[in-house]
């Protein structure tokens, strides 16, 4: 997905949690139940400006972030994909 120039991946993956065994320190993966986590990934280049130009750039750019994924979750999961 693209927003403002700005490349987001959020991808879906599984993780097993660890449990502390009786001695306190070994920990055993826990392989009967997955837990789903996500992962967030932003990516876009800032060419030209000084720090200051550039600091504005990306708080409005975060902002429509912020604004299309209130409006990805509101509409449900088709959304999610594009």
């Amino acid at each position: 997905m693209k927003i403002n120039g700005i490349n987001i991946s959020i991808s879906e993956s599984y993780y097993n949690k660890s449990k502390v065994q009786e001695d306190g320190v070994t920990h055993k993966i826990d392989t009967d139940k997955q837990y789903s986590m996500y992962m967030l990934e932003l990516h876009k280049v800032y060419f030209d400006g000084t720090k200051e130009e550039v600091l504005k750039q990306i708080i409005n750019d975060l902002e429509a972030v912020v604004n299309k994924l209130k409006q990805i979750k509101n509409k449900g999961d088709e959304e999610w994909e594009k």
